[in-house]
């Protein structure tokens, strides 16, 4: 954990790698409140091998273990620490990919040629390459992103849409670095993509249901109005015939009406009480 009580995680790992056998040592950072971009850098350049910001899901932790392990498994044979890293992206289904931003030559790793439809010798990886298969609404942003991470030898994290060799749209995210040549001069990137779609997918079924949640609600509200209004009309038409009906009946009572206005009144009454009967 980044926030141990007394030496903080980074520190811990660092001084794991200074060790004879802490190259070996498979070592993941996980934090609840060291979360953000200066944090998974940080502790990259402490030596971690992967940053998982909580809640993580008890399956992603489980397959990034696995992958870490199998990575070590493989190790005896690989020399170089980029290439260890390749295999356990590829593991996790994480596209990898390196480009000189001067001379636009890439490298482009298995898994990205599967995201993009592509087999590996059906195209030269290239920068121009690239951005033909990203989409052509999200490219200006992409191309845009790049050029300030190259200006200010910063991070690219940049989700858009790519479109693959059958023509099917993809959401993917990039992360990556720009580090800079002998001269200075930051033209070479190195990053990782993972094919966000599913989490997009989920995104959008969330804002629908949200949007016919609040129709429904909306018409509920409606409805309600309406039943307000009708009931507050009907009380009234009935309360209408009423009056008439009770003061009519009191007229009566009183003994004060002639025969003419006896009828009149019976008259009245049965005519008021028919119409209630027809409002009910």
């Amino acid at each position: 954990d980044i926030n141990l009580p007394d030496m903080n995680g980074m520190d811990v790992c660092r001084e794991i790698r200074r060790t004879r056998l802490g190259s070996r040592i498979a070592i993941l950072h996980i934090t609840s409140t060291s979360v953000g971009e200066e944090f998974e850098l940080a502790s990259l350049e402490h030596g971690a091998d992967v940053y998982l910001a909580e809640p993580v899901e008890p399956q992603t932790l489980l397959t990034v273990v696995g992958v870490l392990l199998r990575l070590r498994k493989a190790e005896a044979g690989l020399a170089q620490s980029e290439e260890r890293m390749r295999l356990a992206t590829e593991a996790a289904g994480i596209a990898t990919w390196e480009f000189d931003s001067d001379t636009g030559i890439a490298v482009w790793g298995r898994e990205l040629y599967r995201m993009l439809g592509l087999e590996p010798d059906a195209v030269q990886p290239s920068l121009s390459a690239w951005h033909a298969r990203v989409h052509p609404d999200d490219r200006s942003r992409v191309v845009e992103a790049f050029r300030h991470a190259r200006e200010t030898r910063g991070v690219i994290r940049e989700e858009h849409r790519i479109v693959r060799a059958d023509g099917t749209e993809r959401y993917v995210a990039p992360f990556g670095r720009a580090y800079a040549d002998e001269d200075g001069e930051s033209t070479r990137f190195l990053g990782v993509l993972v094919d966000i779609t599913d989490r997009q997918k989920a995104a959008a079924e969330r804002e629908q249901l949200l949007e016919q949640a609040t129709a429904a609600r909306g018409e509920s509200e409606r409805a309600g109005r309406l039943k307000d209004a009708f009931l507050s009309s009907l009380c009234h038409e009935l309360r209408t015939p009423m009056h008439a009906i009770l003061g009519w009946i009191q007229l009566m009572r009183s003994g004060g009406l002639g025969e003419a206005q006896r009828e009149q009144a019976l008259a009245t009454i049965e005519r008021n009480a028919r119409l209630q009967n027809q409002l009910i």
